[in-house]
């Protein structure tokens, strides 16, 4: 694609070069200039007019592109938080697969309690937290809500990373009263050799997180 400048300096020097060649012969007897000239306009505003409408379509393209990834991006995470969801987690399974990773499935203790007695706003205050808390815990690790307070972290085994205790505790404040949160953790690790057996991993470690909830629970 040529810019508007070198349109003129081809279109016109190949047309000067065809009434040089034409003159050299018969001095250009057949031609009419005007109408040589004419032709010889058109084409350059021709040429510059195909310039502009690549280039409108070349951003056109980009921003396309910008709102495709845009897009894609807001549906691979969740609205509230910004950690991955569901739908990010079923795109990624195929890349689990032959990977010795470990998985965490993490449930927000009495996460009802905050949302009938303070509100759903609280609760989501709630669960922006936590996610900065899993962060912390986990800095190399993919984060998903996998339910309403539950989240999936997928950490490669190897990792040194990780934390690696059943509970998790910090401190939520609320119009400057300090709440404890405690975060029910289960843990589950293998080299998934397909998605069903990726899948078997997280449901090993939900049954584990709920394992320790419930004693937890009846600790209480």
């Amino acid at each position: 694609m040529f810019l508007p400048w070198e349109s003129i300096i081809l279109m016109g020097g190949a047309y000067l070069g065809l009434f040089s060649v034409l003159y050299a012969f018969d001095g250009a007897s057949g031609i009419q200039l005007l109408n040589f000239s004419a032709m010889m306009f058109l084409s350059i505003i021709g040429m510059i007019t195909m310039f502009h409408h690549q280039k409108n379509l070349a951003a056109e393209s980009i921003q396309l592109e910008k709102r495709t990834k845009m897009y894609e991006e807001i549906s691979h995470h969740d609205a509230l938080t910004g950690v991955w969801n569901r739908f990010a987690l079923e795109e990624d399974e195929k890349n689990m697969v032959g990977r010795d990773i470990t998985a965490y499935m993490i449930d927000i203790n009495d996460f009802k309690f905050f949302n009938d007695k303070y509100g759903h706003a609280t609760g989501d205050s709630v669960l922006k937290k936590t996610c900065d808390e899993l962060t912390k815990l986990f800095p190399n690790g993919k984060i998903y809500r996998y339910g309403g307070d539950e989240f999936l972290v997928i950490c490669e085994s190897s990792d040194e990373f990780q934390y690696e205790g059943e509970l998790y505790t910090f401190n939520w404040y609320n119009k400057r009263r300090r709440v404890n949160i405690t975060l029910c953790i289960g843990k589950a690790k293998g080299t998934p050799e397909n998605q069903e057996e990726f899948l078997q991993l997280i449901s090993k470690a939900d049954e584990l997180m709920y394992r320790i909830k419930k004693r937890t629970h009846s600790r209480r």
